[in-house]
């Protein structure tokens, strides 16, 4: 709808910096406009806002590996500099969600992830599901943390140690009721990292080397949940 009729979003970009570590920030904004990817890379200026566009959505946004690691406090904030289409744009519920958030979105270092693929690969796409029907299925499932060398050096654990921060961090997620006490266990398809390297292993990420497994904590279906890729329509 957007690039139908050229309204597009423009963002505004702010580097935070802490108190101490980098006075500016380099990031790449991933998205699209004009049916094309559009791949925006800029340095920000501590305090100093920028604004890019015009897009018709946002995929994501990168940081390189240098940034990342020189990364020791500060915060990127994200908000809607304009949006350019006004009209409503209605949900699957009938909600209108061309609504300029009210408050800017934060990232800090740990919100980046560091899934790594090589310059050359195939990609398969195996099936589809919607954001509520894996939001559903993740609870048929259960936690699990990465292997004990001294249990099974391949086999994950269940999650049954659950600190404050998992708490936190489950809860925020809209997942507390999956919380269980008596026995304690997360009644939901969780895979925890160590957050120092290794982590709950599946057969994407297996537990190889030193580093296996995940490495950012993850909710997690089976194949068998997903819908097949011929029931998928595609408007052309």
């Amino acid at each position: 709808m957007r690039e139908e009729e050229g309204k597009g979003i423009f963002l505004k970009l702010t580097w935070q910096p802490g108190f101490i570590g980098k006075s500016n920030m380099g990031i790449s904004i991933v998205g699209e406009w004009d049916n094309q990817v559009s791949k925006t890379v800029i340095m920000l200026k501590g305090g100093k806002p920028k604004i890019l566009g015009p897009f018709s959505c946002i995929s994501s946004f990168q940081i390189s590996h240098e940034e990342y690691n020189d990364w020791v406090n500060g915060t990127i904030e994200i908000g809607i500099a304009k949006n350019e289409l006004t009209k409503q744009v209605l949900n699957s519920v009938r909600r209108n969600v061309n609504i300029i958030p009210a408050a800017c979105m934060t990232l800090e270092r740990n919100d980046f992830c560091n899934l790594m693929l090589p310059n050359d690969y195939t990609l398969y796409l195996i099936g589809w599901l919607t954001k509520e029907e894996f939001l559903e299925a993740c609870k048929k499932y259960t936690g699990w943390v990465w292997p004990y060398d001294r249990v099974s050096r391949f086999n994950n654990q269940a999650w049954e140690q659950i600190t404050d921060d998992d708490r936190k961090k489950i809860t925020r997620a809209g997942f507390a009721d999956c919380i269980q006490e008596k026995p304690r266990l997360v009644k939901a398809g969780w895979l925890k990292t160590t957050g120092r390297g290794g982590g709950a292993c599946c057969y994407v990420y297996p537990n190889i080397g030193s580093n296996g497994g995940i490495k950012e904590t993850n909710l997690y279906v089976l194949a068998q949940d997903l819908h097949t890729m011929e029931e998928l329509c595609i408007e052309t």
